[in-house]
Parts: structure tokens; sequence; C-alpha cells
């Protein structure tokens, strides 16, 4: 029988499986030990995202009960380190790969929009003026925030040269996460989260694109953070529903 050791492991994502395993924890429990959704701990173990040293160090290794076993947190940061460069090699081509697509698309419309009209056509001729840069749709559940604003972003996608992108928020609890659902949502790796918003400015700085945040109200405190994005990419977009409103505050 073959030895499990550090060195069987190739891949970080197949390592942190084994040890998240061994530390007999689910994905869900390591993500609430860690503070991540779980979803992320699902993307780490397929190699679709990466962390940074000091992340995994201060938070994974002492969930993974590794502070005692040196070989083994060696073993897992040199394997995010060799994730990290591959999924930086990947970003880059994932950006010119969207350049010559030059286009987002939205979720299909299973239902047809009835007796809206007059509020969808108030929210287009908004988003049109230049000066507006992010609009919410607020209301509580149930009334129908989501389908109206896919329906205006179905009407004014053509108009951004990149098109619309849809984010949804209702699995996302922590608003560190809103700037990674961003990225999956816009198909662009990321190198770790404490550098999320570094590669959506650089990203986005020449995009015209409109984004719509589905459920944004419980992760509010993102603002900040999407407001310091929408300074740094002069022509893209906001459209939110949400419970609460998100507001700008910066430069247009």
């Amino acid at each position: 029988m073959t030895e499990i050791n550090p060195a069987s492991f190739e891949t970080f994502g197949e390592l942190m499986r084994y040890l998240r395993v061994r530390a007999h924890l689910s994905q869900r429990e390591l993500a609430a030990i860690v503070d991540y959704h779980y979803s992320y701990i699902s993307r780490l173990e397929k190699n679709q995202h990466t962390l940074a040293q000091v992340v995994l160090m201060a938070r994974f290794i002492p969930a993974l009960n590794l502070q005692n076993d040196p070989e083994w947190a060696k073993r897992l940061i040199e394997l995010s380190a060799q994730n990290r460069n591959e999924t930086d090699t990947h970003a880059l081509k994932t950006e010119s790969t969207v350049s010559e697509e030059n286009i987002y698309r939205l979720p299909p419309s299973l239902t047809p929009m009835l007796g809206r009209e007059e509020e969808s056509t108030l929210l287009v001729e908004n988003l049109r003026q230049e000066n507006i840069r992010v609009l919410t749709i607020v209301g509580p559940p149930g009334v129908g925030k989501t389908r109206l604003a896919v329906h205006v972003a179905e009407q004014l996608a053509d108009q951004f040269e990149h098109g619309a992108v849809f984010v949804n928020l209702a699995p996302i609890q922590q608003p560190e996460m809103v700037l990674a659902a961003l990225l999956e949502a816009l198909g662009v790796q990321e190198t770790s989260i404490s550098t999320s918003l570094f590669v959506l400015q650089s990203f986005l700085q020449n995009k015209n694109l409109l984004i719509l945040f589905d459920n944004f109200e419980q992760v509010l405190s993102a603002a900040p953070a999407l407001s310091e994005l929408l300074n740094h990419a002069s022509e893209i977009k906001i459209l939110a529903t949400s419970r609460e409103a998100f507001t700008h505050s910066g430069r247009t």
C-alpha cells in the first residue's frame, strides 16, 4: 500500500480536500471556521481559486490543525503559490478571450414582463443619464424586483459595449465575498480575496458594462468597495435590487 505523504499531492485543491477530510470537516464546517462562504471552499478544491499566503497561514492552517505539522503546511503553501502562478496566467488568457467576445449576457427570462412598463421606462431613462452610475430597485420580498431589473438590463445591454452581467447575491452572506462573486460572474480568476478589488479595477477600467446585483440588501456594507471600483472604472454602471438603497459616493 502506497504511503500518503505531502509529496503525493500535485495540486492545491487535491491537497486541500484531503486535509479537510482528514480533519473531519465538511466544506460548510471549514467555511464557518475560516469565515468564508462555503461555495468558496468548493472552488478552492476544484483549483478555480487560490489563496494569498497570509490568508492561508492565518486562517486555513490553524483550521486544518497543521500548526504542528510543518511538512503538510509547507506543501500546502508550495502548491498554493504554484496554483497562484497558474491562475495569473489563466486570468490573462481569460481577459483576452472576453475582450474578443466583447459582451456579457444575462440569464434568460422565463416569464413575460407584464404591467411594469412605466417603471421600466423610468429606470431605463435614468440609467441612460451620464451622471447616474448606480440605481437601486427597492422593495419588500416577492414584488418582482429581480424580474423588473433583468427586464431593464435587457433593454440596455446593447447600449453598453460589453453588455450586461448578472450577479446573484442570494447565496452570499459575507460582504467581503461580493467582489469574488462579481469576478466569478465575469469569468475572471482572482489571485486571492485580498486582491479582488485590484483585479477588478484592472479588468474593468476600460470596460463599458452594466452590472446587475440581485439581493444586495444582505451585503450592504460592501457598498464602499463597489464605490471604489466605480471610481476606477468610469464606464461601469450598477443596477441593484435590494430592500434598502445602495448609494454611491464618489466621482461620477
